[in-house]
């Protein structure tokens, strides 16, 4: 009963604060639960939850595309399996030396965004990087590392032409912006 009251309360909190209209994505692991916003217009597909990915959106207009999605959002949660708390250069790390030796010519380089609601709470540390990935067919990737103590959250905005890339990018910061870290247990 007790879990079953602090979900709700947790669902009606996100809506006021994000709007009655926006739809809210709850995301959970072993040490993970977080909230992100879904943009108007797009759609939330979680059939990739078995393999790590439990919340994939994508706009609305490519519904009926099953092959390589033009641009999506996606965002996960990387729990260490040992429960230590996660050393977010060592994760950056070993993402971007996977990049580099499967994509070769891939382009990895900063960006620099500001965040206000990634900041240090009981949960979080404050610490995240923005990482741009440019593959050589010219599609464009932003991953944002977020530092949870014991989890990685990413949020990873993928599009496969920069016109796209420019046109949902604004979508892509209100996903980010949306992000609310609310505990290391699922309430239910």
């Amino acid at each position: 009963m007790k879990k079953g009251f602090f979900l709700l309360a947790t669902a009606f909190l996100v809506s006021l604060v994000y709007g009655e209209e926006t739809e809210t994505a709850l995301i959970y692991g072993k040490r993970h639960f977080f909230s992100v916003g879904t943009p108007e217009g797009w759609i939330v597909d979680t059939s990739g939850a078995s393999e790590g990915i439990p919340h994939f959106a994508y706009p609305v207009i490519y519904t009926n595309i099953r092959s390589l999605m033009p641009v999506y959002i996606y965002a996960r949660g990387g729990d260490n399996p040992t429960g230590k708390t996660n050393n977010l250069e060592e994760f950056i790390d070993g993402d971007t030396n996977f990049f580099l030796k499967t994509y070769p010519g891939v382009i990895i380089q900063p960006r620099k965004i500001e965040f206000k609601n990634i900041r240090k709470t009981e949960y979080l540390t404050g610490r995240y990087e923005v990482l741009d990935f440019l593959y050589p067919q010219g599609e464009h990737e932003t991953v944002v590392y977020i530092d949870a103590g014991e989890t990685v959250v990413t949020i990873v905005y993928m599009a496969r032409k920069k016109e796209l890339y420019e046109k949902y990018y604004n979508d892509f910061l209100f996903v980010v912006n949306s992000f609310v870290f609310l505990g290391r247990q699922k309430p239910f």
